[in-house]
Protein backbone atom coordinates (compact mmCIF):
# COMPACT_ATOMS: atom_id res chain seq x y z
CA UNK A 1 0.00 0.00 0.00
CA UNK A 2 1.58 3.10 -1.33
CA UNK A 3 1.86 6.02 1.48
CA UNK A 4 0.75 8.30 -1.69
CA UNK A 5 -2.09 6.75 -2.98
CA UNK A 6 -5.39 5.87 -1.46
CA UNK A 7 -7.20 2.97 -0.29
CA UNK A 8 -10.17 1.58 -0.18
CA UNK A 9 -10.67 0.01 3.43
CA UNK A 10 -12.63 -3.09 2.96
CA UNK A 11 -15.96 -3.34 4.87
CA UNK A 12 -18.32 -6.15 6.04
CA UNK A 13 -20.96 -6.66 3.03
CA UNK A 14 -18.03 -7.71 1.08
CA UNK A 15 -17.03 -10.44 3.45
CA UNK A 16 -20.73 -11.27 4.45
CA UNK A 17 -22.69 -10.95 1.17
CA UNK A 18 -25.11 -8.85 3.43
CA UNK A 19 -25.28 -5.01 4.48
CA UNK A 20 -23.88 -4.13 7.99
CA UNK A 21 -26.61 -2.56 9.70
CA UNK A 22 -26.75 0.02 12.76
CA UNK A 23 -29.12 -2.30 14.87
CA UNK A 24 -26.72 -5.63 14.31
CA UNK A 25 -23.41 -3.66 15.03
CA UNK A 26 -24.52 -2.07 18.27
CA UNK A 27 -26.19 -5.26 19.25
CA UNK A 28 -22.33 -6.83 18.32
CA UNK A 29 -20.89 -4.14 20.14
CA UNK A 30 -22.93 -4.61 23.51
CA UNK A 31 -21.17 -7.85 23.74
CA UNK A 32 -17.89 -6.42 25.44
CA UNK A 33 -16.97 -3.94 27.57
CA UNK A 34 -16.48 -0.17 26.87
CA UNK A 35 -13.07 -0.34 28.49
CA UNK A 36 -12.29 -3.94 26.98
CA UNK A 37 -12.84 -2.29 23.41
CA UNK A 38 -10.93 0.75 23.84
CA UNK A 39 -8.05 -1.55 25.12
CA UNK A 40 -8.46 -3.20 21.81
CA UNK A 41 -8.51 -0.48 19.35
CA UNK A 42 -5.89 1.55 21.11
CA UNK A 43 -3.59 -1.83 21.00
CA UNK A 44 -4.17 -2.11 17.41
CA UNK A 45 -4.19 1.63 17.00
CA UNK A 46 -0.24 1.16 18.17
CA UNK A 47 0.37 -1.92 15.87
CA UNK A 48 -0.44 0.23 12.57
CA UNK A 49 1.52 3.09 13.55
CA UNK A 50 5.28 4.26 12.44
CA UNK A 51 7.23 7.33 12.54
CA UNK A 52 7.50 6.91 9.08
CA UNK A 53 4.92 8.12 6.67
CA UNK A 54 2.80 5.54 5.25
CA UNK A 55 1.08 1.92 5.93
CA UNK A 56 3.02 -1.07 7.57
CA UNK A 57 1.86 -3.77 6.17
CA UNK A 58 3.31 -6.44 8.15
CA UNK A 59 2.01 -5.54 11.39
CA UNK A 60 -1.42 -5.23 9.22
CA UNK A 61 -0.92 -8.42 8.40
CA UNK A 62 -0.51 -10.40 11.65
CA UNK A 63 -3.33 -8.39 12.98
CA UNK A 64 -5.54 -9.70 9.60
CA UNK A 65 -4.43 -13.42 11.12
CA UNK A 66 -5.13 -12.72 14.50
CA UNK A 67 -8.64 -11.80 14.51
CA UNK A 68 -10.12 -13.53 11.54
CA UNK A 69 -9.77 -17.28 11.13
CA UNK A 70 -7.34 -18.45 8.41
CA UNK A 71 -9.89 -19.08 5.20
CA UNK A 72 -10.93 -15.55 5.98
CA UNK A 73 -7.51 -13.52 6.81
CA UNK A 74 -6.39 -15.49 4.16
CA UNK A 75 -8.95 -14.11 0.88
CA UNK A 76 -8.70 -10.79 3.30
CA UNK A 77 -4.86 -10.04 2.84
CA UNK A 78 -5.02 -11.58 -1.25
CA UNK A 79 -7.27 -8.51 -2.08
CA UNK A 80 -3.98 -5.68 -0.71
CA UNK A 81 -6.64 -3.47 0.66
CA UNK A 82 -6.68 -2.13 4.31
CA UNK A 83 -8.88 -3.71 6.99
CA UNK A 84 -7.89 -2.19 9.74
CA UNK A 85 -7.55 1.81 9.94
CA UNK A 86 -7.36 4.63 12.52
CA UNK A 87 -10.91 6.11 11.21
CA UNK A 88 -12.12 2.61 12.24
CA UNK A 89 -10.88 2.08 15.10
CA UNK A 90 -11.72 5.46 16.55
CA UNK A 91 -15.29 5.28 15.49
CA UNK A 92 -15.77 1.96 17.00
CA UNK A 93 -13.99 3.28 20.27
CA UNK A 94 -16.37 6.15 20.31
CA UNK A 95 -19.39 3.25 19.76
CA UNK A 96 -18.50 1.30 22.65
CA UNK A 97 -18.85 4.64 24.84
CA UNK A 98 -21.43 5.21 23.83
CA UNK A 99 -23.86 1.99 23.88
CA UNK A 100 -21.15 -0.05 26.10
CA UNK A 101 -21.23 -1.32 29.89
CA UNK A 102 -18.42 0.09 31.54
CA UNK A 103 -17.90 -1.93 34.37
CA UNK A 104 -16.40 -5.26 32.85
CA UNK A 105 -12.78 -4.90 32.82
CA UNK A 106 -10.81 -8.27 31.82
CA UNK A 107 -8.72 -8.28 28.80
CA UNK A 108 -9.81 -9.85 25.65
CA UNK A 109 -9.42 -13.13 25.03
CA UNK A 110 -8.39 -14.68 21.36
CA UNK A 111 -12.02 -15.60 20.54
CA UNK A 112 -13.45 -12.62 21.41
CA UNK A 113 -10.69 -10.76 19.53
CA UNK A 114 -12.58 -12.73 16.76
CA UNK A 115 -15.77 -11.67 16.96
CA UNK A 116 -14.02 -8.10 16.96
CA UNK A 117 -12.41 -8.26 13.54
CA UNK A 118 -16.44 -9.07 12.53
CA UNK A 119 -17.22 -5.93 14.50
CA UNK A 120 -14.52 -3.42 12.77
CA UNK A 121 -15.42 -4.55 9.51
CA UNK A 122 -18.86 -3.48 10.53
CA UNK A 123 -17.93 0.17 11.64
CA UNK A 124 -16.12 0.91 8.34
CA UNK A 125 -18.75 -0.27 6.08
CA UNK A 126 -21.33 2.29 8.78
CA UNK A 127 -18.41 4.98 7.76
CA UNK A 128 -18.62 4.64 4.27
CA UNK A 129 -21.89 6.21 3.36
CA UNK A 130 -22.24 9.20 1.80
CA UNK A 131 -24.43 11.93 1.62
CA UNK A 132 -26.54 13.12 -0.82
CA UNK A 133 -25.43 15.14 -4.21
CA UNK A 134 -26.86 18.70 -4.32
CA UNK A 135 -27.71 20.64 -6.99
CA UNK A 136 -25.64 23.86 -6.06
CA UNK A 137 -22.41 24.04 -7.14
CA UNK A 138 -20.51 25.15 -4.17
CA UNK A 139 -22.50 23.21 -1.53
CA UNK A 140 -21.88 19.80 -4.19
CA UNK A 141 -18.14 20.66 -3.89
CA UNK A 142 -18.67 21.17 -0.45
CA UNK A 143 -20.11 17.88 0.32
CA UNK A 144 -17.48 16.12 -1.43
CA UNK A 145 -14.87 17.48 0.90
CA UNK A 146 -17.31 16.14 3.76
CA UNK A 147 -17.32 12.79 2.27
CA UNK A 148 -13.90 11.86 3.18
CA UNK A 149 -12.44 14.76 5.30
CA UNK A 150 -12.81 12.36 8.00
CA UNK A 151 -10.98 9.77 6.28
CA UNK A 152 -8.16 11.92 5.53
CA UNK A 153 -7.92 13.33 8.92
CA UNK A 154 -7.63 10.36 10.43
CA UNK A 155 -5.83 7.91 8.17
CA UNK A 156 -3.92 10.00 6.14
CA UNK A 157 -0.02 9.99 7.05
CA UNK A 158 1.03 10.68 10.37
CA UNK A 159 3.06 14.25 11.04
CA UNK A 160 4.00 13.89 14.49
CA UNK A 161 7.15 15.46 14.26
CA UNK A 162 6.07 18.62 12.27
CA UNK A 163 3.11 19.21 14.77
CA UNK A 164 4.93 19.31 17.70
CA UNK A 165 7.46 21.50 15.85
CA UNK A 166 5.13 24.26 15.07
CA UNK A 167 3.54 24.18 18.02
CA UNK A 168 6.38 24.98 19.81
CA UNK A 169 7.23 27.15 17.81
CA UNK A 170 3.59 29.37 17.23
CA UNK A 171 3.26 29.17 21.25
CA UNK A 172 6.32 30.53 22.44
CA UNK A 173 8.80 32.11 19.57
CA UNK A 174 5.93 33.68 17.38
CA UNK A 175 3.32 34.28 20.53
CA UNK A 176 6.19 36.01 22.29
CA UNK A 177 7.20 38.41 19.87
CA UNK A 178 3.54 39.74 19.52
CA UNK A 179 4.11 41.22 23.47
CA UNK A 180 3.65 44.94 23.59
CA UNK A 181 0.72 44.47 21.22
CA UNK A 182 -2.36 45.60 21.63
CA UNK A 183 -4.08 41.97 20.60
CA UNK A 184 -1.41 40.33 22.53
CA UNK A 185 -2.40 37.62 24.99
CA UNK A 186 -0.53 35.67 27.23
CA UNK A 187 -0.45 32.05 26.53
CA UNK A 188 1.92 30.98 29.23
CA UNK A 189 0.08 32.52 31.76
CA UNK A 190 -3.14 31.64 30.29
CA UNK A 191 -2.46 27.99 30.06
CA UNK A 192 -0.76 27.87 33.40
CA UNK A 193 -4.36 29.01 34.76
CA UNK A 194 -6.24 26.58 32.65
CA UNK A 195 -4.38 23.20 33.53
CA UNK A 196 -2.57 24.15 36.45
CA UNK A 197 0.92 23.34 34.27
CA UNK A 198 3.85 25.53 32.87
CA UNK A 199 3.62 25.25 29.20
CA UNK A 200 7.22 24.28 28.88
CA UNK A 201 6.60 21.14 31.46
CA UNK A 202 3.66 20.09 29.16
CA UNK A 203 5.67 20.34 26.40
CA UNK A 204 7.93 18.03 28.42
CA UNK A 205 5.50 15.37 29.54
CA UNK A 206 4.05 15.37 26.62
CA UNK A 207 7.34 14.49 24.45
CA UNK A 208 8.29 12.33 26.85
CA UNK A 209 5.43 10.23 26.52
CA UNK A 210 6.37 9.94 23.24
CA UNK A 211 10.01 8.76 23.94
CA UNK A 212 8.08 5.87 25.86
CA UNK A 213 6.62 4.81 22.16
CA UNK A 214 9.90 5.44 20.23
CA UNK A 215 10.58 1.67 20.02
CA UNK A 216 7.76 0.67 18.17
CA UNK A 217 8.88 -2.09 16.89
CA UNK A 218 9.72 -4.18 20.22
CA UNK A 219 6.62 -2.73 21.46
CA UNK A 220 4.73 -4.44 18.43
CA UNK A 221 6.49 -8.06 19.00
CA UNK A 222 5.05 -7.91 22.74
CA UNK A 223 2.41 -9.52 24.13
CA UNK A 224 2.03 -7.67 27.07
CA UNK A 225 -0.74 -5.08 27.29
CA UNK A 226 1.49 -2.71 29.58
CA UNK A 227 4.13 -2.33 27.17
CA UNK A 228 1.54 -0.17 24.99
CA UNK A 229 0.77 2.16 27.97
CA UNK A 230 2.84 4.76 29.66
CA UNK A 231 2.40 5.36 33.95
CA UNK A 232 3.59 7.74 35.86
CA UNK A 233 6.09 5.05 36.96
CA UNK A 234 7.72 5.71 33.87
CA UNK A 235 8.61 9.53 34.88
CA UNK A 236 10.22 8.16 38.66
CA UNK A 237 13.67 9.54 38.14
CA UNK A 238 13.02 12.57 36.01
CA UNK A 239 13.96 14.53 39.54
CA UNK A 240 12.82 18.01 38.14
CA UNK A 241 9.21 16.78 37.70
CA UNK A 242 6.88 16.56 40.97
CA UNK A 243 4.23 14.86 41.61
CA UNK A 244 1.52 17.14 41.44
CA UNK A 245 2.64 18.20 37.91
CA UNK A 246 1.88 14.51 36.61
CA UNK A 247 -0.69 14.24 38.87
CA UNK A 248 -2.33 17.82 36.95
CA UNK A 249 -0.74 16.68 33.52
CA UNK A 250 -2.45 12.82 32.95
CA UNK A 251 -5.70 14.79 34.62
CA UNK A 252 -5.62 16.71 31.47
CA UNK A 253 -4.51 14.28 29.76
CA UNK A 254 -6.46 11.21 29.91
CA UNK A 255 -10.09 10.19 30.74
CA UNK A 256 -11.03 6.25 31.80
CA UNK A 257 -14.14 4.79 30.10
CA UNK A 258 -16.84 5.98 32.76
CA UNK A 259 -16.25 9.72 32.34
CA UNK A 260 -15.30 9.50 28.35
CA UNK A 261 -18.79 7.35 28.15
CA UNK A 262 -20.84 9.81 30.50
CA UNK A 263 -19.49 12.74 27.98
CA UNK A 264 -20.05 10.92 24.84
CA UNK A 265 -23.57 10.20 25.89
CA UNK A 266 -24.39 13.73 27.34
CA UNK A 267 -22.84 15.32 23.73
CA UNK A 268 -23.83 12.91 21.66
CA UNK A 269 -21.27 13.76 18.81
CA UNK A 270 -21.36 13.08 14.77
CA UNK A 271 -20.15 9.30 14.34
CA UNK A 272 -17.10 11.43 12.64
CA UNK A 273 -16.27 14.02 15.02
CA UNK A 274 -14.24 12.20 17.39
CA UNK A 275 -13.57 15.92 19.75
CA UNK A 276 -14.13 14.35 22.83
CA UNK A 277 -11.30 11.51 21.84
CA UNK A 278 -8.75 14.30 21.01
CA UNK A 279 -9.33 16.13 24.22
CA UNK A 280 -7.87 13.40 26.05
CA UNK A 281 -6.08 11.40 23.94
CA UNK A 282 -4.83 9.21 26.89
CA UNK A 283 -6.96 5.79 28.00
CA UNK A 284 -6.67 5.95 31.59
CA UNK A 285 -6.90 2.35 32.17
CA UNK A 286 -6.76 1.96 35.71
CA UNK A 287 -3.56 4.16 35.79
CA UNK A 288 -2.08 2.91 33.04
CA UNK A 289 -2.52 5.88 30.18
CA UNK A 290 -3.07 4.30 26.37
CA UNK A 291 -2.87 6.30 23.37
CA UNK A 292 -6.37 6.55 21.46
CA UNK A 293 -4.10 7.93 18.70
CA UNK A 294 -0.97 8.85 18.39
CA UNK A 295 -1.21 11.61 16.09
CA UNK A 296 -4.25 13.09 18.27
CA UNK A 297 -1.62 12.81 21.29
CA UNK A 298 0.91 15.12 19.14
CA UNK A 299 -1.86 17.22 17.88
CA UNK A 300 -2.58 17.99 21.62
CA UNK A 301 0.65 19.80 21.60
CA UNK A 302 -1.09 22.74 19.60
CA UNK A 303 -5.02 22.43 20.00
CA UNK A 304 -4.75 21.44 23.51
CA UNK A 305 -2.84 24.77 24.05
CA UNK A 306 -4.90 26.83 21.70
CA UNK A 307 -8.71 25.11 22.97
CA UNK A 308 -7.23 25.61 26.62
CA UNK A 309 -6.15 29.36 26.56
CA UNK A 310 -9.77 29.98 24.22
CA UNK A 311 -11.53 28.51 27.52
CA UNK A 312 -10.01 31.18 29.79
CA UNK A 313 -10.23 33.95 27.68
CA UNK A 314 -13.62 36.36 28.24
CA UNK A 315 -16.11 35.09 25.92
CA UNK A 316 -16.50 38.71 24.51
CA UNK A 317 -12.82 39.01 23.78
CA UNK A 318 -12.53 35.51 21.91
CA UNK A 319 -12.58 37.31 18.72
CA UNK A 320 -9.61 39.20 19.33
CA UNK A 321 -7.81 36.23 20.82
CA UNK A 322 -8.74 34.48 17.19
CA UNK A 323 -6.87 37.41 15.75
CA UNK A 324 -4.08 36.81 17.56
CA UNK A 325 -3.50 33.53 16.77
CA UNK A 326 -3.68 34.27 13.33
CA UNK A 327 -1.16 36.74 13.50
CA UNK A 328 1.09 34.30 15.24
CA UNK A 329 0.28 31.46 12.68
CA UNK A 330 1.05 34.23 9.91
CA UNK A 331 4.56 34.91 11.33
CA UNK A 332 5.13 31.20 11.63
CA UNK A 333 4.63 31.21 7.81
CA UNK A 334 6.65 33.89 6.74
CA UNK A 335 9.38 32.38 8.87
CA UNK A 336 8.55 28.76 7.01
CA UNK A 337 9.01 29.93 3.92
CA UNK A 338 11.54 32.76 4.13
CA UNK A 339 13.45 31.13 5.74
CA UNK A 340 13.51 27.58 3.54
CA UNK A 341 14.05 29.99 -0.26
CA UNK A 342 17.59 30.48 -1.30
CA UNK A 343 16.97 33.87 -2.42
CA UNK A 344 17.66 33.20 -6.36
CA UNK A 345 15.47 30.04 -7.46
CA UNK A 346 12.70 31.20 -4.79
CA UNK A 347 12.37 35.01 -4.25
CA UNK A 348 10.22 36.07 -1.08
CA UNK A 349 8.44 39.30 -0.13
CA UNK A 350 6.50 39.02 3.52
CA UNK A 351 3.46 41.87 3.72
CA UNK A 352 4.37 43.33 0.38
CA UNK A 353 2.57 46.80 -0.06
CA UNK A 354 1.46 48.69 -2.82
CA UNK A 355 3.91 51.57 -3.47
CA UNK A 356 1.33 54.67 -3.49
CA UNK A 357 -1.30 53.33 -0.54
CA UNK A 358 1.12 51.68 1.39
CA UNK A 359 -1.52 48.99 2.02
CA UNK A 360 -0.64 45.66 2.49
CA UNK A 361 -1.54 43.71 -0.64
CA UNK A 362 -1.14 40.11 0.35
CA UNK A 363 0.38 38.12 3.04
CA UNK A 364 3.20 36.88 1.23
CA UNK A 365 4.96 36.74 -2.49
CA UNK A 366 7.40 34.30 -4.17
CA UNK A 367 9.05 35.59 -7.37
CA UNK A 368 9.85 32.05 -8.90
CA UNK A 369 11.22 31.89 -12.39
CA UNK A 370 8.20 34.16 -14.12
CA UNK A 371 5.79 33.67 -12.02
CA UNK A 372 4.27 35.45 -9.32
CA UNK A 373 2.84 33.16 -6.47
CA UNK A 374 0.96 36.01 -4.27
CA UNK A 375 0.00 33.46 -1.01
CA UNK A 376 -2.82 34.55 1.78
CA UNK A 377 -2.11 32.60 5.03
CA UNK A 378 -5.56 31.80 6.54
CA UNK A 379 -5.11 30.54 10.46
CA UNK A 380 -9.04 29.92 11.00
CA UNK A 381 -10.23 26.90 13.25
CA UNK A 382 -13.18 25.48 11.99
CA UNK A 383 -16.17 23.72 14.03
CA UNK A 384 -16.53 20.70 14.42
CA UNK A 385 -20.05 20.79 13.04
CA UNK A 386 -18.77 21.73 9.98
CA UNK A 387 -16.10 19.62 9.26
CA UNK A 388 -17.86 16.37 10.34
CA UNK A 389 -21.29 17.11 10.95
CA UNK A 390 -22.17 15.67 7.25
CA UNK A 391 -24.55 19.16 6.16
CA UNK A 392 -22.70 20.14 3.01
CA UNK A 393 -24.75 23.53 3.32
CA UNK A 394 -23.56 23.88 7.21
CA UNK A 395 -19.44 23.60 5.53
CA UNK A 396 -20.46 25.22 2.42
CA UNK A 397 -21.41 28.36 4.55
CA UNK A 398 -18.00 28.14 6.64
CA UNK A 399 -15.62 27.80 4.08
CA UNK A 400 -16.88 31.23 2.42
CA UNK A 401 -17.43 32.81 5.91
CA UNK A 402 -13.41 32.21 6.83
CA UNK A 403 -12.13 31.65 3.71
CA UNK A 404 -13.69 33.63 0.94
CA UNK A 405 -15.58 36.91 3.20
CA UNK A 406 -17.90 39.42 1.82
CA UNK A 407 -16.66 42.49 0.60
CA UNK A 408 -17.11 44.04 3.20
CA UNK A 409 -15.04 41.60 4.88
CA UNK A 410 -12.69 40.04 2.61
CA UNK A 411 -10.84 37.02 3.44
CA UNK A 412 -7.98 34.39 1.33
CA UNK A 413 -9.53 34.38 -1.74
CA UNK A 414 -11.13 37.57 -1.78
CA UNK A 415 -8.02 39.11 -1.13
CA UNK A 416 -6.09 37.26 -3.80
CA UNK A 417 -8.41 38.21 -6.34
CA UNK A 418 -8.63 41.98 -5.02
CA UNK A 419 -4.92 42.49 -5.13
CA UNK A 420 -4.63 40.70 -8.18
CA UNK A 421 -6.74 42.28 -10.40
CA UNK A 422 -5.22 46.24 -8.71
CA UNK A 423 -1.57 44.71 -10.02
CA UNK A 424 -2.77 42.91 -13.02
CA UNK A 425 -6.07 43.85 -14.40
CA UNK A 426 -6.28 45.91 -17.44
CA UNK A 427 -7.04 49.02 -15.61
CA UNK A 428 -4.33 48.80 -12.85
CA UNK A 429 -2.58 51.71 -11.87
CA UNK A 430 -0.73 49.69 -8.52
CA UNK A 431 2.19 49.08 -8.46
CA UNK A 432 4.07 47.30 -5.45
CA UNK A 433 6.85 48.55 -3.22
CA UNK A 434 10.18 47.30 -3.62
CA UNK A 435 9.24 44.73 -6.13
CA UNK A 436 9.31 44.49 -9.89
CA UNK A 437 6.97 42.43 -11.62
CA UNK A 438 8.17 43.55 -14.86
CA UNK A 439 9.21 39.97 -15.74
CA UNK A 440 6.44 38.60 -14.70
CA UNK A 441 3.82 36.32 -16.82
CA UNK A 442 2.00 34.35 -14.70
CA UNK A 443 0.27 34.60 -11.67
CA UNK A 444 -0.52 31.77 -9.23
CA UNK A 445 -2.85 32.71 -6.15
CA UNK A 446 -2.30 30.14 -3.26
CA UNK A 447 -4.29 29.22 0.21
CA UNK A 448 -1.97 28.72 2.78
CA UNK A 449 -4.21 27.05 5.94
CA UNK A 450 -3.21 26.31 9.11
CA UNK A 451 -6.23 23.73 9.54
CA UNK A 452 -5.71 20.48 7.42
CA UNK A 453 -8.60 21.12 5.48
CA UNK A 454 -6.36 23.14 3.08
CA UNK A 455 -4.97 19.71 1.91
CA UNK A 456 -8.43 17.63 2.11
CA UNK A 457 -9.67 16.45 -1.38
CA UNK A 458 -11.58 19.05 -3.44
CA UNK A 459 -10.46 21.77 -1.26
CA UNK A 460 -8.60 22.91 -3.89
CA UNK A 461 -11.39 22.91 -6.17
CA UNK A 462 -13.79 24.52 -3.95
CA UNK A 463 -12.13 27.29 -3.83
CA UNK A 464 -11.36 27.72 -6.75
CA UNK A 465 -15.00 27.72 -8.14
CA UNK A 466 -15.20 30.67 -5.80
CA UNK A 467 -11.80 32.49 -7.01
CA UNK A 468 -13.10 32.08 -10.51
CA UNK A 469 -16.40 33.77 -10.01
CA UNK A 470 -14.90 36.81 -8.51
CA UNK A 471 -12.52 37.16 -11.27
CA UNK A 472 -15.40 35.98 -13.66
CA UNK A 473 -15.60 38.76 -16.84
CA UNK A 474 -11.75 40.48 -15.76
CA UNK A 475 -9.14 41.31 -18.77
CA UNK A 476 -5.78 40.89 -16.98
CA UNK A 477 -2.26 41.89 -18.34
CA UNK A 478 -0.97 38.15 -17.23
CA UNK A 479 -2.31 34.93 -17.04
CA UNK A 480 -3.61 33.97 -14.39
CA UNK A 481 -3.65 30.69 -12.94
CA UNK A 482 -6.24 28.62 -11.27
CA UNK A 483 -6.27 28.98 -7.22
CA UNK A 484 -4.62 26.24 -5.51
CA UNK A 485 -5.20 25.79 -1.15
CA UNK A 486 -2.49 23.83 0.82
CA UNK A 487 -2.55 23.24 4.38
CA UNK A 488 0.57 24.14 6.41
CA UNK A 489 1.68 20.48 7.27
CA UNK A 490 2.19 19.88 3.40
CA UNK A 491 4.15 23.27 2.75
CA UNK A 492 5.76 22.39 5.86
CA UNK A 493 7.03 18.79 4.23
CA UNK A 494 7.36 20.81 0.98
CA UNK A 495 9.83 23.52 2.26
CA UNK A 496 12.97 21.99 2.26
CA UNK A 497 12.62 21.85 -1.35
CA UNK A 498 12.71 25.62 -1.91
CA UNK A 499 16.27 25.88 -1.68
CA UNK A 500 16.81 24.68 -5.31
CA UNK A 501 13.74 23.64 -6.71
CA UNK A 502 10.96 25.98 -8.47
CA UNK A 503 7.90 26.82 -6.61
CA UNK A 504 6.54 27.91 -9.93
CA UNK A 505 7.96 24.45 -11.06
CA UNK A 506 6.27 22.87 -8.65
CA UNK A 507 2.51 24.36 -8.42
CA UNK A 508 2.26 24.02 -12.73
CA UNK A 509 3.05 20.36 -12.23
CA UNK A 510 0.06 20.45 -9.90
CA UNK A 511 -2.16 22.53 -12.21
CA UNK A 512 -0.99 20.56 -15.07
CA UNK A 513 -1.59 17.12 -13.30
CA UNK A 514 -4.33 17.73 -11.86
CA UNK A 515 -6.20 20.28 -13.62
CA UNK A 516 -9.85 19.92 -11.84
CA UNK A 517 -7.63 20.34 -8.27
CA UNK A 518 -9.42 17.23 -6.73
CA UNK A 519 -6.57 15.36 -4.92
CA UNK A 520 -4.56 17.12 -1.97
CA UNK A 521 -1.07 18.83 -2.45
CA UNK A 522 1.10 15.37 -2.32
CA UNK A 523 -1.73 13.01 -4.01
CA UNK A 524 -2.04 14.31 -7.25
CA UNK A 525 0.09 13.52 -10.30
CA UNK A 526 2.87 15.70 -9.80
CA UNK A 527 5.94 15.58 -12.43
CA UNK A 528 7.99 17.55 -10.02
CA UNK A 529 7.26 16.30 -6.55
CA UNK A 530 7.54 12.20 -8.38
CA UNK A 531 11.03 13.35 -9.11
CA UNK A 532 12.44 14.15 -5.60
CA UNK A 533 14.24 12.00 -3.06
CA UNK A 534 12.97 12.61 0.64
CA UNK A 535 14.05 15.70 2.21
CA UNK A 536 13.66 16.92 6.12
CA UNK A 537 13.29 19.74 7.27
CA UNK A 538 16.39 21.26 8.78
CA UNK A 539 13.90 24.27 10.47
CA UNK A 540 11.47 21.13 12.03
CA UNK A 541 14.11 19.26 12.95
CA UNK A 542 15.60 22.28 15.12
CA UNK A 543 12.32 23.06 16.48
CA UNK A 544 12.34 19.11 17.50
CA UNK A 545 15.72 19.88 19.22
CA UNK A 546 14.65 22.73 21.42
CA UNK A 547 11.67 20.47 22.53
CA UNK A 548 14.06 18.00 23.40
CA UNK A 549 16.25 20.09 24.96
CA UNK A 550 13.29 21.47 27.33
CA UNK A 551 12.18 17.88 27.61
CA UNK A 552 15.62 17.34 29.66
CA UNK A 553 15.84 20.21 31.50
CA UNK A 554 12.08 20.37 32.70
CA UNK A 555 12.19 16.38 33.81
CA UNK A 556 15.17 16.74 35.17
CA UNK A 557 17.10 14.82 33.03
CA UNK A 558 21.27 14.22 32.56
CA UNK A 559 22.69 15.90 29.73
CA UNK A 560 23.34 12.84 27.95
CA UNK A 561 19.95 11.99 27.64
CA UNK A 562 17.22 13.28 25.86
CA UNK A 563 13.83 10.93 27.40
CA UNK A 564 12.86 9.59 30.79
CA UNK A 565 13.93 6.64 31.48
CA UNK A 566 11.48 3.59 31.18
CA UNK A 567 10.18 1.45 33.84
CA UNK A 568 12.56 -1.77 34.72
CA UNK A 569 10.70 -4.81 33.06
Amino acid sequence: MSPNIPQVYIIYREVTGKPATEVEFIERLKHFSSSALLRVCSGLNMVLTQWVEGYDEKSHARLVRTFFHPPLANALLATGRPVFHRHQLLFVAQEALRHCEVTHQSPVTLPEAKEAGILLLMGSELLASLPVKRSIASEELARRISSILPDMETNGPSTYHRKMARSLAMSTRFADQLHGTKNHFDIRKLFREATQLDLETFYALLFGCFSRFLNLEEIKASLNLTDYAVGRDYFRKCASIRSEDLNNFFAYMSADAANFSAEVRTKNPHRNEFTILRNKPLFDDGGLYRPLDLSMLADKMESGVFWSVNGQVEPKKRDQFHAFWGEVFERYASWLIGSSVDGEVNKFFPNPRYSKKDLEVCDGIVLSGTSAILIEYKGSTFTANGKYGGDASVLDAELKKKFVGTVAARKGVRQLADAIDKLFGRNAHDQLSGIDLAKIENVIPVLLTRDDIGSAFNSSAYLNFQFQELIRGTDFTRTVSPLSAVSVDDFERLAPYLVDVSLHDILMARLNGDKDLVFPFWLGDNTVLSKLESRPSALLTAEIEKLGEICRVRLGLPDDASAPEGPSR
